[in-house]
């Protein structure tokens, strides 16, 4: 389970006058039902990359690892590709298949370090990542893995801006971490928020405006001494808005709609025993909240197609 869990405590000062996201008035449907989500789950015994529907019908296994597992999948810009973490070596590294699964192959070959966390950048060109080699740190290589370089020493979680011209992620500073936009033409990242743990996640909105993290709830329960809600904030880590509420377990993995009306996450129920979690939607809007699986195991780490 602890692929899953990254306990996270944020604080982030609120206030500017950017407009929520919620007050603006789109006229493109609720769901965008050409989309698709990816996921992971360990509903046959051990992880794969699962696609659905975006109403949580067609559940269908896309990923057959021939041992250990995959995760952490990323649909590149022009939805017929999927990043992933394979982790069946002994190390983890990042492979990519079309997105029915076909020509599964590795890009990232660097045995004997640990790659996770895959980001396609909007162009399609550059895929950003975590890794251990040369130490922790976010590092961004061709779409194709060649030319791996590291952008900054610490943090992980990478998440690009739809222009491409920042990333989002998480980085450690003097006993804490913080969620860091960085301009890929250089510079220092800019600190936006706080977390005492370096495993919070990022994703950007469709629009630019809007980062969603997850939050420290401060209700301490067994057996996690803190559990995370989604939350949304603007990037420059103001009108900070919790949007999730789970009273059985922490909210993880954010992932935007391509319209930026809904957010779908990982939804964790330790009243179960062992855990599970499910694959959640919340209208950001209103706050409704709707699932999209129910497998009773672990289902985790959505990722929606542009």
């Amino acid at each position: 389970m602890a692929w899953l869990i990254a306990c996270v405590a944020l604080f982030v000062g609120c206030g500017g006058d950017t407009e929520d996201p919620a007050a603006e008035d789109h006229d493109q449907p609720a769901y965008v039902t050409e989309s698709q989500i990816a996921f992971v789950s360990n509903r046959d015994g051990y992880r794969r990359i699962y696609v659905m529907n975006t109403d949580g019908t067609n559940q269908r296994a896309i990923s057959d690892p021939p041992y250990g597992g995959d995760n952490s999948p990323a649909w590149s810009p022009d939805a017929t590709q999927i990043a992933f973490v394979y982790d069946g070596e002994g190390n983890d590294e990042i492979y990519v298949m079309d997105a029915d699964g076909g020509s599964r192959h590795n890009i990232s070959n660097s045995p004997d370090t640990r790659d996770s966390n895959p980001a396609w950048s909007p162009d399609g060109a550059s895929i950003a990542f975590t890794s251990d080699r040369e130490g922790r740190g976010v590092f961004v290589m061709d779409a194709s893995g060649a030319d791996a370089r590291r952008i900054y020493h610490e943090g992980g979680r990478p998440s690009w801006a739809p222009d491409g011209g920042r990333l989002a992620f998480v980085a450690s500073s003097s006993g804490h971490s913080n969620v860091s936009v960085w301009n890929v033409a250089g510079g220092q990242p800019r600190v936006v928020a706080r977390t005492p743990d370096r495993n919070a996640w990022t994703a950007w909105s469709p629009d630019g405006e809007w980062i969603a993290t997850t939050t420290d709830k401060h209700e301490p329960r067994i057996p996690y001494d803190e559990w995370q809600s989604i939350m949304v904030m603007d990037t420059a880590g103001a009108n900070a808005r919790t949007i999730t509420n789970n009273p059985r377990g922490p909210d993880l993995a954010p992932t935007w709609s391509p319209d930026g009306r809904s957010i779908a996450y990982a939804a964790v129920d330790d009243s179960w025993l062992g855990g599970r979690s499910d694959i959640h939607v919340v209208n950001v809007a209103d706050l409704s909240v709707r699932s999209l699986t129910n497998s009773r195991d672990f289902d985790s780490m959505p990722a929606w197609s542009p």
